[in-house]
């Protein structure tokens, strides 16, 4: 509808003529911060797969509670495209504490043959934030989160080149 775009431009035009307001223009001071991806209520886990666990989201806090042996239980993501080195960066809490892992596959969950593993210690008690350093380079392809039972606020995955990812729960 070609006319009717000229008709609203012209009113657009008089409007800011006749208020002297501006066209908005682009920030140079603008810095823009990390892709933060929020869960929906159609898919609480926003694409993390829970495997041999139960994940549940409430108030903004992912409880992880493991279905099997103890240390199996884990999220699950594909990570498209992202490329490592990168950082992961988590804010948990656990009751009892203990040992996990962050798991970067390659070339999926396909081919467990090339797991590239990062452990990674929670401390019972209170909300910590965990660091962990994937130092190898090329595809993350599936990225597994191994955790002892408890909360999880958020996960950040951070590539050296390239664009942070973040889910709050």
């Amino acid at each position: 509808m070609p006319d009717k775009v000229k008709e609203l431009d012209a009113l657009i035009d008089g409007f800011l003529k006749d208020t002297g307001a501006t066209y908005p223009r682009p920030n140079p001071s603008y810095k823009p911060v990390a892709a933060k991806v929020s869960a929906t209520k159609a898919d609480p886990l926003d694409a993390w797969k829970e495997r041999q666990c139960k994940a549940t989201v409430s108030a903004g806090i992912l409880t992880m509670k493991s279905t099997g042996k103890a240390g199996t239980g884990f999220l699950g993501h594909g990570m498209a495209k992202m490329n490592g080195p990168a950082t992961v960066k988590l804010r948990v809490r656990s009751e009892a504490g203990g040992a996990g892992k962050i798991d970067s596959l390659p070339h999926g969950a396909a081919d467990p043959s090339v797991v590239h593993s990062s452990a990674v210690e929670v401390k019972a008690g209170d909300w910590q934030e965990l660091k962990i350093e994937l130092g190898d380079k090329g595809p993350l392809g599936t990225l597994r989160v191994y955790l002892p039972d408890g909360e999880i606020d958020f996960i950040e995955v951070a590539p050296a080149n390239g664009k942070v990812q973040r889910w709050d729960f």
